[in-house]
C-alpha cells in the first residue's frame, strides 16, 4: 500500500454492471487497507486514480477513481450528470459504436479523507497510453509507426461516425494495446463524449488534442505519421481536403497558448 494512503469509507453503491461486480468492488473497498498490490497512478487536489490487484482470483485488477465531491458536485450527481455518470454514458456510447473504452464497473458514494466522495471502478487496461508511444516511437519500426498512426486516425473517424465527439482526446487518454500493425486502442477517461454538431470543428478539435499534449510535454508532432492519422479518419476525403483539415489543426494549436500540462503524465502523473 502506498506510503499516504487515501482513507475511505464506503457509503452507498449507486452503480454496479451487474450483481457480482458489485459484491467484487464492494470486496475490494472493505479490504483496501489491507491490501499490498495498490499503487497511486495520479493524485490531484481532491481526486485520485488508484491500481489495485486484489490478488485473489477474481477477475484482474481494478483502477479506482475517486474524487471528493464539492456542492455543486452533489446536486449534479442528484440530477444524474456528475462525471460518474457522464463517465458511464460515455463509455456505453463508445462501447455502442464499437470504440474500445474502459467500461465503468460501478459507482459509489464514499467518505474519502472526511470528505463526501464518489468513486468510479473500472477494470484496468493492459498496454501503454498512446502518450508514452508517441515519446518513444524513435527506434520503431517504420511499419508499426504507420499502423499506429492509421489506427489513431480510424478510431477518431469511428467516434465521428457514431455522431460522438470527445472533448478530452489527448493521447494520456487513449491506451494502446498489443502492437505490431495488429495495434488497437481504447479511451480511458470517457467523462467528455458529447454528441457532434459540427463534424468539421469536431474532427479539427480532436486531432488538436492529439497535437497539444505531446508538445507539452516535449515530444513533436511528425507531419508525416498525422498526415496518415488523416487517412484514418477522413477516408473519403481528397488529398487538399485533408492538407486543408491540417492547416486548420496547426491554426488551432498555435492558438491554444503554452500547451504544458499541470501535471506531466510521462513523469509518473498517470494518464486520463
Amino acid at each position: 500500500m502506498t506510503d499516504d494512503p487515501i482513507q475511505l469509507k464506503m457509503l452507498r453503491l449507486r452503480f454496479a454492471a451487474d450483481e457480482a461486480t458489485g459484491e467484487r468492488v464492494l470486496a475490494v473497498l472493505k479490504k483496501l487497507g489491507m491490501l499490498r498490490d495498490v499503487r497511486v497512478l495520479k493524485r490531484d487536489e481532491g481526486s485520485s486514480v488508484l491500481w489495485v490487484d486484489p490478488a485473489d482470483g477474481s477477475g484482474g485488477a481494478l483502477v479506482l477513481k475517486v474524487r471528493a465531491l464539492g456542492v455543486g458536485d452533489r446536486i449534479k450527481r442528484t440530477l444524474r450528470c456528475g462525471r460518474g455518470d457522464r463517465q458511464r454514458r460515455g463509455a456505453t456510447a463508445l462501447a455502442g459504436a464499437r470504440v474500445g473504452c474502459a467500461p465503468v464497473l460501478a459507482i459509489a458514494s464514499v467518505m474519502v479523507d472526511g470528505c463526501i466522495g464518489e468513486l468510479l471502478a473500472m477494470p484496468a487496461l493492459a498496454g501503454r497510453t498512446l502518450l508514452e508511444c508517441l515519446r518513444d516511437l524513435d527506434g520503431s519500426p517504420v511499419a508499426e509507426q504507420h499502423a499506429l498512426a492509421h489506427e489513431v486516425g480510424r478510431t477518431v473517424g469511428a467516434i465521428l461516425d457514431a455522431g460522438l465527439f470527445n472533448r478530452d482526446h489527448k493521447p494520456s487518454n487513449v491506451m494502446v494495446h498489443a502492437g505490431g500493425v495488429g495495434v488497437s486502442l481504447s479511451v480511458l477517461d470517457t467523462v467528455a463524449i458529447r454528441r457532434v454538431r459540427d463534424r468539421e470543428d469536431a474532427l479539427e478539435r480532436m486531432l488538436a488534442s492529439l497535437v497539444i499534449e505531446p508538445i507539452g510535454c516535449g515530444v513533436q508532432a511528425r507531419h508525416g505519421l498525422m498526415m496518415r492519422a488523416l487517412r484514418g479518419a477522413m477516408p473519403a476525403a481528397s488529398r487538399a481536403a485533408r492538407h486543408a483539415m491540417w492547416r486548420r489543426v496547426v491554426d488551432r494549436v498555435r492558438a491554444h497558448g503554452d500547451p504544458g500540462p499541470k501535471v506531466d503524465p510521462l513523469s509518473g502523473g498517470g494518464a486520463g
